[in-house]
């Protein structure tokens, strides 16, 4: 059995986040920065509160890392956020306030909105890829929300649903040039297809349209 590899971190090793410092309009992608970062060094226990023991040989090594990643995560905020955060006496502590601070799952002002630019949404002069990656950026956020705790197959039962109203609010929001791909692909049973296989449904369903329509038009020519 292989084990997992150690990554000891050293000062400055950690990326600058600079441009990227935690303000008040960027909470999301902060904390998906922060996260993947500490992932790729091995270190995601120093915020999930999975700290050794006290009396663990390994926790003085892991408390000194915990304080750099401290240090770390101050550079990674405005002054006027770190401020608040410098008598904190570990990351987790840290981690768990700024959920309780900043997260959008608290915020029905910034869901409300979020809710109305997805229901509002419409594909105007945006071909259907760009249109899709629209409308699937407010669904990444909106699942900020919806993180909720059930087992695997409510789970999948629940996701199925989800996605299904997803594919039929994409498609309604379709120009009128699909509505006969958009009339037939409504018609989803259980083997409902993923949704980010819809719009490669719709482009390639476009397509043939246009080529049957082509093909028609020159057999009535030749007919004529």
């Amino acid at each position: 059995m292989v084990e997992d590899k150690v990554i000891t971190l050293r000062p400055n090793e950690l990326p600058n986040l600079v441009s990227s410092r935690l303000n008040d309009r960027n909470y999301l992608q902060w904390t998906q920065y922060i996260r993947t970062t500490l992932k790729g060094y091995k270190k995601l226990s120093h915020i999930e509160g999975n700290d050794p023991p006290r009396d663990d040989p390994k926790f003085e090594a892991w408390d000194d890392e915990d304080y750099l990643i401290m240090t770390w995560l101050w550079n990674s905020m405005t002054l006027e956020i770190s401020q608040n955060y410098m008598f904190y006496s570990s990351i987790c502590e840290i981690w768990e306030n700024l959920i309780e601070t900043y997260s959008m799952k608290k915020d029905s002002t910034a869901r409300y909105d979020i809710k109305s630019k997805f229901f509002n949404s419409t594909q105007g002069t945006l071909p259907v890829t760009e249109y899709y990656g629209t409308i699937n950026e407010l669904w990444i956020k909106l699942d900020q929300y919806q993180r909720l705790k059930m087992c695997k197959a409510d789970s999948i039962t629940y996701t199925r649903l989800v996605e299904r109203g997803r594919i039929f609010k994409f498609l309604h929001g379709l120009n009128s040039e699909y509505d006969p791909i958009r009339s037939s692909d409504s018609k989803f049973d259980d083997q409902l297809c993923l949704i980010k296989e819809t719009p490669t449904r719709i482009c390639n369903g476009n397509k043939k349209r246009s080529h049957k329509n082509i093909n028609l038009r020159r057999k009535t020519s030749h007919k004529e």
